[in-house]
């Protein structure tokens, strides 16, 4: 005979088992989240959505950018805003 668990996890109405770190997961994962959506941009080159997307994850972390990620915005700037571009370089 199998022994049951003095404190048995917690089950949702159709059955299945709760994950005790899902909330912990999809904390993690929502961070992560626009990071990942703003890479995707800069692939595709699209700059305004990638600049709303890193404006989200400097302010959800509290840090600026990391460099790696910076850097790759500077080639999509150059070529769809020169002016800007030069502007910032020129600091």
């Amino acid at each position: 005979m199998r022994r049951q668990h003095a404190e048995a996890e917690p089950r949702l109405a159709s059955g299945p088992r709760l994950d005790r770190h899902a909330d912990i997961r999809s904390h993690d994962r929502s961070a992560v989240e626009p990071a990942h959506r703003a890479r995707r941009a800069l692939q595709r080159g699209d700059l305004s959505y990638a600049i709303t997307l890193a404006a989200e994850v400097s302010e959800d972390s509290r840090r600026p950018l990391d460099l790696a990620t910076a850097l790759r915005f500077l080639p999509l700037i150059a070529r769809e805003s020169p002016r800007e571009f030069d502007a910032w370089a020129l600091r």
